[in-house]
């Protein structure tokens, strides 16, 4: 019966997630409150269902450990449901990182924030290689998630902060940064490991990316005179501003929460 229940939970916290997904997706045209609002909607949805996915890691599924089969499927591992809740934190994180650009919040912010994407990300590997003999498998398509996401944001990170180079008058490690964030797409790539459904993610970005190049290039060539440089700075300290809403589940005669 436990393990029904946490199948349930798994379930809701997908569910959420999707709905996430679905609500991102629709097209932006109704103007800026409407935008501000489904972004809030989308994150707020995103943070409820890492909530869902913390309450199974911590609550519910370490009791069933030794009680399941041998054959343990990976939605009955606590490793499995911390993991999920890291990655859906990144990606609500990855909401925020982008409604901070469309709002013209400072570029270091920007840059931050996708970090902070990344280290959640990271996160979220560490607690699956933690977790490993805790189930018989985990889908590779969920190690591709992890790792395509997490070097996509860094690149993201390493690009806006050229922007913090330039005002500084460095446009020559500005165009540098560009470079090292392409560089970082192209790992993006390998990590798909040809999976095509990243293609348009990962193309996309790409085109950001030079377009930030083509105009720190234009700073460097015509107002600096600088070479570019051969070496980048750091990346920007992660800024994490997200975190799970705490998810009290139902309770009835049958059972205690």
């Amino acid at each position: 019966l436990q393990s029904e229940r946490a199948m349930a939970f798994h379930v809701y916290a997908t569910s959420l997630r999707q709905q996430a997904y679905h609500l991102a997706s629709i097209e932006q045209g109704a103007g800026g409150r409407a935008t501000e609002t489904r972004h809030t909607e989308t994150a707020s949805m995103l943070r409820r269902a890492a909530g869902v996915y913390t309450f199974l890691s911590d609550c519910v599924l370490p009791s069933l450990l030794d009680d399941l089969p041998g054959e343990r499927p990976a939605e009955l591992a606590p490793s499995t449901a911390a993991c999920l809740a890291s990655c859906t934190l990144a990606e609500a994180q990855a909401v925020t990182a982008h409604r901070a650009m469309q709002k013209g919040s400072s570029a270091m912010l920007v840059a931050q924030l996708h970090m902070g994407v990344s280290e959640l990300m990271e996160g979220a590997s560490k607690l699956l290689r933690e977790g490993t003999g805790q189930c018989n498998s985990i889908s590779s398509r969920l190690r591709r998630h992890i790792a395509v996401t997490s070097t996509l944001h860094e690149a993201l990170a390493a690009a806006y902060q050229g922007y913090q180079q330039l005002a500084a008058g460095q446009a020559g490690v500005a165009v540098a940064l560009c470079d090292h964030a392409t560089a970082l797409l192209r790992k993006c790539t390998n990590a798909a490991e040809g999976d095509t459904r990243w293609n348009a993610v990962i193309a996309e970005t790409g085109s950001v990316v030079q377009a930030m190049r083509g105009y720190f290039d234009t700073q460097r060539s015509m107002v600096y005179f600088q070479s570019v440089s051969k070496n980048v700075p750091k990346p920007p300290e992660a800024k994490v501003i997200v975190s799970a809403i705490d998810f009290t589940p139902p309770c009835d005669s049958a059972m205690l929460c």
